[in-house]
C-alpha cells in the first residue's frame, strides 16, 4: 500500500494529490526528521527514457532557481530537495495548508469583487518578483492558487519550468520547447510555445473571471473576429475599474496587455491625478510622513491646522480673526495717506497690476531622458518608458579613439589571466549563483553592449559568457556575437531563435550546441541577453 512505500528512503507516501500528463503529486511525510514533517512531492517523467544528461542539467538548474524563489518570498513553497530515482526526476516542497481557489468557489459560489482585488492586489507582487528572475509561471489557474490557513495570504503554486525542462525533446538542432499550462487559461502565444510575460497577467486575468463568475474559459464565448473573450454579460453587476483591469488583462494579443505585473498593479489601484493648475492641497500628517511626489504644479504640504488629535474650531478662528485685525488696519492707513500734503517732487509708488509669473516648482519625479536614476534598475522599464537620451557635448579630441564593432569574446576554458590582460581590470566584480564562481562586468565593452564572464574560482577558468544588449542594437551585431560564442557560425535553429527573440515574437529561448548550451532572452527593460556555458558546467 501507498502509506508503506518509502521513495528515496526518506519520504513516506500518504497519498495522490494529483496526476496529470507529466507526473503525479503527492502527499507525504519526512521520515529523517523528528517531526516528520509533512511535504508535497511531485513526480515529473521526462519525455525520452533515459533521460539524456542535458536533461539533467536543465533540470538542476530550474530546481536551483526555484529553490532561490521560496527562500525569498513567503508566497511561493519552499523548495526542501530534489532528486532523481528510477528514470523520474522528484521535487520535495513545502506543503501549504489551506484552500485552492477553486476549492473556495465551489464551497462558497462566486466572490465578491472586493475580496478578489484583494486577492489580484496580493499575488501580482509575487508575479513581478518571479518576473524578475525571468520565470514566468506558465499555468495561473484557480487550482494553483491556495489560501494558506495561516494567515490567509494567496500562494503561487506549480511552476512550469521545471516541467519544461524535463519534458523538453531534442532533435538535431537543439532543444524544442514544449507548451506548458493548462487548457483555456493559456494565452495564444503560450499555446504555441512562446509565452511571455504577459501570458501570466492573461491566465491571471481569467483566474479572476472565474472567482466573479464562477465560469471557466471553455464555458465563455469568444468574438469571431478578433478573439476577445466576452465574459462582462456573465457579471453585469460589475461596472468598476476592477472590470476594465480584466479586460486588458486578457487582450488576445500581448502588445494590447499590461507590459508588467507592476503595471496591473498600479491600474488596480489608481490614484488621484493631480491637478495642472496652481493648486495648493492641503494634506494631514500621516505616520511615515513622507509626501508623495507632486507631479505638475501641485505642491503637497502638512498643515498645522489640519491635525489629526482633533477638530477644535478655535485653531481656526483665531487666525481668521487676527488676520481681520491686521486688513483692517491696513486699509485704515491707507485711506488716511491720500489726504495727507504730498511733496510733487516725490514720484508715487502705485502697486504692480501686471500678471504675477506662475509659480514653477521643480518636478520631483525621475526624468527618463538624460541620467537614469538610481533606482531605475529595481523598476522594470516599459517599452512604452524608453526615450531617445538627449546629445551630449563631446569636447573634441585630437586623437580620437576608434570605435569597436565587435563584441569581446573568448572561448570557455580560457584563463582569467588572459582575459585581464585583453580586458583590463572589470566595472564590478560579484560572486556568482553557484558558490565556487566569480563573475566580472563590463559596463560598456561595446557601445550599448555590457560583458559578463564568469569563472570558477578553483580553475580560474570561463565557464559562461554574457552579452546584455540595448534595445536599439543591431540584429547583426547580436548574431556575430552569439556566432563568436559558439565558435564558428550559429546553426540555423539557434538563429531563428535570436531572430523570434529580437523581433518580440518571444521573450525565451534555450538551446544546446556540441559542448555549449546557452539561452536567449528579453528581460524587462527591452534588453536582449546572450548567454552561453560550458555543457558540463553545473
Amino acid at each position: 500500500m501507498m502509506e508503506t512505500k518509502l521513495l528515496n528512503n526518506r519520504y513516506r507516501m500518504l497519498q495522490t494529490l494529483g496526476r496529470g500528463g507529466f507526473g503525479e503529486t503527492f502527499l507525504a511525510t519526512d521520515i529523517h526528521l523528528p517531526s516528520e514533517r509533512q511535504c508535497v512531492i511531485k513526480q515529473l517523467k521526462p519525455a525520452v527514457q533515459p533521460p539524456e544528461e542535458w536533461v539533467k542539467d536543465r533540470f538542476h538548474r530550474e530546481a536551483a532557481i526555484l529553490e532561490e524563489l521560496g527562500e525569498k518570498s513567503p508566497q511561493i513553497p519552499r523548495l526542501y530537495a530534489y532528486f532523481a530515482e528510477g528514470g523520474d526526476f522528484y521535487l520535495v516542497q513545502e506543503w501549504i495548508e489551506g484552500v485552492n481557489l477553486k476549492q473556495k468557489v465551489n464551497k462558497e459560489g462566486p466572490l465578491k469583487e472586493e475580496e478578489v482585488t484583494e486577492i489580484l492586489r496580493k499575488l501580482l507582487p509575487v508575479l513581478e518578483y518571479t518576473h524578475s528572475y525571468k520565470i514566468i509561471h506558465r499555468d495561473i489557474k484557480p487550482e494553483n492558487i491556495i489560501l494558506r490557513q495561516s494567515d490567509r495570504l494567496p500562494v503561487l503554486i506549480d511552476f512550469g519550468a521545471v516541467k519544461e525542462a524535463v519534458i523538453t525533446q531534442a532533435n538535431q538542432q537543439g532543444s524544442m520547447s514544449i507548451a506548458i499550462g493548462t487548457s483555456g487559461y493559456m494565452a495564444s502565444e503560450q499555446a504555441a510555445g512562446r509565452p511571455v510575460y504577459s501570458s501570466d497577467l492573461y491566465s491571471l486575468g481569467l483566474t479572476a473571471i472565474y472567482l466573479l463568475t464562477g465560469m471557466t474559459p471553455q464555458e465563455l464565448e469568444s468574438d469571431s473576429q478578433t478573439g476577445e473573450i466576452l465574459w462582462r454579460e456573465k457579471a453585469p453587476h460589475l461596472h468598476s475599474n476592477l472590470a476594465s483591469v480584466i479586460d486588458r488583462a486578457i487582450r488576445f494579443h500581448p502588445r494590447d496587455r499590461f507590459p508588467s505585473a507592476q503595471v496591473m498593479l498600479q491600474a488596480l489601484t489608481p490614484q488621484q491625478q493631480a491637478s495642472t493648475g496652481r493648486t495648493l492641497v492641503v494634506a494631514p500628517e500621516y505616520p511615515q510622513k513622507k509626501a508623495e511626489n507632486p507631479t505638475g504644479a501641485t505642491l503637497a504640504l502638512n498643515h498645522p491646522y489640519l491635525e489629526p488629535q482633533g477638530n477644535n474650531p478655535l485653531k481656526l478662528l483665531i487666525p481668521l480673526f487676527l488676520g481681520g485685525i491686521t486688513l483692517g488696519t491696513l486699509f485704515l492707513l491707507f485711506g488716511v495717506s491720500l489726504f495727507l500734503p504730498r511733496d510733487k517732487s516725490i514720484p508715487v509708488v502705485t502697486p504692480e497690476t501686471s500678471t504675477p509669473a506662475p509659480l514653477t516648482l521643480p518636478t520631483l519625479e525621475p526624468h527618463r531622458s538624460g541620467a537614469v536614476a538610481p533606482y531605475a534598475t529595481q523598476v522594470p522599464v516599459t517599452p512604452e518608458e524608453i526615450t531617445k537620451e538627449p546629445e551630449t557635448i563631446v569636447p573634441l579630441d585630437p586623437k580620437p579613439t576608434p570605435v569597436t564593432t565587435e563584441v569581446p569574446t573568448f572561448n570557455l576554458g580560457t584563463e582569467q589571466e588572459q582575459i585581464l590582460q585583453a580586458m583590463g581590470e572589470p566595472d564590478s566584480q560579484q560572486r556568482g549563483f553557484w558558490h565556487n564562481t566569480i563573475v566580472w562586468s563590463y559596463s560598456n565593452a561595446v557601445t550599448g553592449v555590457e560583458v559578463k564572464y564568469l569563472f570558477d574560482t578553483e580553475t580560474q577558468q570561463l565557464r559562461q559568457s554574457e552579452a546584455i544588449f540595448s534595445p536599439d542594437t543591431s540584429l547583426e551585431l547580436m548574431q556575430e556575437t552569439l556566432n563568436s560564442f559558439l565558435g564558428g557560425k550559429a546553426p540555423s535553429a539557434i538563429q531563428t531563435a535570436l531572430e523570434a527573440v529580437y523581433s518580440n515574437q518571444t521573450d525565451l529561448r534555450s538551446f544546446n550546441h556540441e559542448q555549449k548550451k546557452g539561452m536567449i532572452r528579453r528581460d524587462t527593460r527591452e534588453k536582449i541577453n546572450i548567454i552561453v556555458s560550458a555543457a558540463d558546467f553545473h
